[in-house]
C-alpha cells in the first residue's frame, strides 16, 4: 500500500508540472483563450522559463503585446501585465 501511495503521489506531481509547464502557457497564448492559473503565480515557473520568453526573437512576448493592441477585454490586459510586468521582468531583472 505505501508504494501505490508513493506512485500516485509522483504521478500527481508530474501531473502539476505538466499542467504548469511553458508549452501549456504558450498553446494557451496562440489559442487566444487565457485562463488564470499556476503559470500566472507560480515563481518557479518564472524562473525556470524566463529565458524561454526571449526565443525566437521574444516571439511570446511579442504575442502578449498584440493581445494588448487588438482586445477589449479587461481580464486580457490583466494576464498580459501579470505575464510581463510580475513574471517575465521581475525575474529577468532581478
Amino acid at each position: 500500500m505505501p508504494e501505490l501511495l508513493t506512485s500516485m503521489e509522483d504521478k500527481l506531481r508530474h501531473g502539476v508540472q505538466l499542467l504548469s509547464s511553458f508549452d501549456k502557457y504558450r498553446k494557451e497564448l496562440l489559442s487566444g483563450r487565457l485562463e488564470w492559473g499556476p503559470t500566472h503565480t507560480s515563481e518557479s515557473f518564472w524562473r525556470k522559463n524566463v529565458d524561454k520568453f526571449e526565443e525566437r526573437e521574444f516571439f511570446v512576448l511579442r504575442t502578449l503585446l498584440k493581445l494588448v493592441e487588438t482586445s477589449q477585454e479587461v481580464c486580457v490586459y490583466l494576464y498580459v501585465c501579470v505575464s510581463i510586468v510580475c513574471g517575465w521582468v521581475y525575474i529577468h531583472v532581478g
